[in-house]
């Protein structure tokens, strides 16, 4: 069937069992579709992974709320998209009359087939209202439907149940451009239907052939369809090719107009529902950030500077909904844990300079130090007390980001060479600076300069008052221990961090700007690749270059100010050099200038962790060059002078 439109699109098959749902696997990955596999046997839909092109296996219970938001989560953060949902899972039939069958049969037949179905679609709405042509949803159901049979009356209550649902749904979700579909077949011809006719024919006294002329009499063609023919059915509808829903031919508008806006990261308001139904929490706390403000001014820039692709549309609204979602869960968080406000934050340590500096290594040493704490990846996502570190692998939050982190590892192993990242990694605290949408991160992965310019003109201090208000509730169960925190950003947001924090003590990495530039423009390259047809060679260096420059200038300008009113021992300078020729006397130095004491417990963590970096993954592997982005040496040395 060429010319389906389904190359790239991600098709979602829950039920991916052996028979037909295998064989609709193979065909969607012929297509150049990108499957995900669905099952609660893990094993089994791993074996067939194994065997497709463009095929991951999640194994998740379509009957269970609780593990399909995981399994949608996942999807999400792997993909950024779903084109399409395949509803095949069953339960075999009781064989029983009904008077004979158990009830709890009959239920479990409705509560897979049907609600089953029905918590599929809804776990992926909002992902299948935002496809390109809007996404599709496809039922296969059974002929049963259409008759009694003496034997499959519990099988018929739950797929007429997964009929009239389908039906509803047509209805109600064809306003946002989804499509609802149900494939009807009667007996399936394949390898598992053989076996089964080849018992029921030694059971009869008869042969195959005869079973098999007696179950295709009423069908006109006098023979069964096959596992591949209904396979084809599927793929159509789930395809931009096919038709409208039946139910629902009056949506033929309004997919037009979803079409024309797929490349929309959204609305300030319908961001805010889409975190809302992510998290099932309400309250987005104090708008007195101006988080607000600056959400609709990074939107606007999206919409008219940015030339976002569609996968650079779906992957910075996700950024932006994780960013509420935080924002949603720290809330409920400081609600549920009022003593957060009594935490002190004393002294916390602020490394900071250009990106590429060395801020990173130095960084990590640093919280290698068991009398420091540094912001896990996986806290910054979803901040709560820290929990023991003993218990973060029985975590599910824990196990499901670090998989997802293990899982980008695999496929994106020369990201890894430029920046190491994992769940139980510390990690950059412009995450929490996101809750109120001030970072720099955003023009990192975006041309968006009017929402640069925009930040440049804000005052910081109240976010990072919400900054310092998760830094108390995140170490709740560490009393006593030193935050030490980095982030390039804080170059442009000095007088906020000592206006939040007075007894900070600040770190500056220095390099010289002509030999990293290059880095941080790979750096947003990797990152960004294919989201957008602005944000590219040239435009990226002159973005980055003014960025990093602006930045600079702004912190030495308010540097020289607190140096100037007394404050000059709160910071230290590190340069490049020295710090990759003795990390740890660097480190010894550090701590000497602050006055704080390097115990021999330290020195050893450190020194493990600066070998783990060296090597593995962590071992950094990057090349680059200036005129990759249009720059060279003279003109970033030019700018930086």
């Amino acid at each position: 069937m060429p010319g389906l439109g389904l190359d790239g699109r991600v098709v979602v098959i829950a039920g991916a069992g052996p028979a037909l749902g295998a064989v609709l696997a193979e065909r969607f990955a012929d297509e150049g579709a990108r499957v995900v596999l669905v099952a609660r046997n893990a094993e089994r839909i791993e074996a067939m992974a194994a065997e497709i092109d463009g095929a991951v296996a999640i194994p998740a219970d379509i009957t269970d709320e609780g593990s399909l938001a995981a399994l949608a989560t996942q999807v999400r953060e792997r993909f950024g998209r779903v084109d399409a949902v395949i509803n095949n899972a069953f339960t075999y039939p009781s064989m029983q009359r009904l008077v004979k069958t158990d009830p709890a049969h009959i239920l479990q037949s409705v509560d897979l087939m049907a609600l089953g179905a029905l918590r599929t679609v809804l776990a992926f709405r909002e992902a299948l209202a935002a496809a390109d042509g809007g996404g599709a949803v496809v039922n296969v159901n059974s002929m049963v439907i259409r008759h009694s049979d003496l034997r499959y009356g519990g099988y018929k209550a739950g797929k007429t149940a997964q009929l009239a649902l389908a039906q509803s749904l047509a209805t109600e979700l064809g306003p946002e451009g989804i499509r609802i579909n149900s494939v009807v077949p009667g007996w399936i011809w394949g390898d598992t239907l053989k076996a089964y006719f080849e018992y029921r024919a030694s059971t009869k006294g008869v042969t195959v052939a005869e079973d098999y002329a007696d179950a295709a009499k009423n069908s006109d063609l006098r023979r069964l369809p096959t596992e591949d023919e209904v396979a084809s059915a599927v793929l159509f509808l789930a395809s931009p090719a096919r038709p409208a829903s039946p139910a629902r031919r009056s949506t033929s508008t309004a997919e037009s107009s979803m079409s024309e806006t797929t490349t929309s990261v959204g609305t300030v308001d319908d961001l805010h529902e889409s975190a809302m139904r992510r998290t099932g929490l309400s309250d987005f706390g104090d708008p007195s950030d101006g988080y607000r403000e600056a959400l609709q001014v990074l939107l606007d820039s999206y919409r008219e500077e940015a030339a976002l692709t569609e996968l650079g549309s779906k992957l910075s609204r996700v950024f932006l909904r994780g960013a509420l979602s935080a924002r949603l869960i720290s809330e409920a968080a400081f609600a549920a844990n009022p003593g957060h406000a009594d935490v002190t934050v004393d002294r916390p340590m602020f490394v900071t300079g250009l990106p590429r500096s060395g801020t990173t290594a130095l960084h990590r040493l640093l919280d290698a130090d068991p009398g420091n704490q540094g912001l896990q990846m996986w806290l910054a996502e979803v901040p709560q007390p820290r929990p023991p570190r003993a218990t973060w692998a029985e975590n599910p939050v824990y196990t499901l980001l670090d998989e997802q982190y293990a899982q980008h590892h695999t496929e994106h192993p020369e990201f890894m060479g430029l920046h190491y990242m994992s769940a139980s990694e510390v990690e950059e605290c412009w995450q929490l600076l996101r809750q109120s949408v001030h970072s720099v991160s955003y023009e990192c992965l975006a041309h968006v300069p009017s929402y640069a310019a925009w930040l440049a003109e804000q005052d910081w201090t109240p976010a990072y008052r919400r900054h310092k208000r998760n830094l108390q509730l995140i170490g709740m169960n560490d009393p006593g221990k030193r935050w030490v925190l980095k982030n390039p950003s804080h170059l442009f947001a000095l007088d906020a961090v000592l206006e939040v924090y007075p007894d900070a003590l600040i770190v500056q990495c220095h390099r010289p700007a002509e030999t990293i530039i290059a880095s941080v423009c790979s750096l947003a390259q990797h990152a960004t690749e294919g989201w957008s047809t602005a944000f590219t060679g040239a435009t990226i260096g002159a973005d980055q270059l003014d960025t990093w420059a602006r930045g600079l200038d702004a912190f030495d300008e308010a540097r020289a100010r607190h140096t100037a009113a007394g404050r000059g021992d709160q910071f230290v300078d590190v340069d490049y050099r020295d710090l990759v020729a003795d990390p740890l006397g660097t480190v010894g130095d550090i701590y000497g200038s602050f006055g704080l004491e390097l115990t021999d417990e330290a020195r050893q963590a450190m020194s493990a962790m600066h070998d783990a970096s060296r090597s593995g993954a962590r071992r950094p592997n990057h090349t680059y060059s200036l005129e990759d982005y249009g720059l060279t040496e003279a003109t970033v040395r030019a700018r930086f002078d």
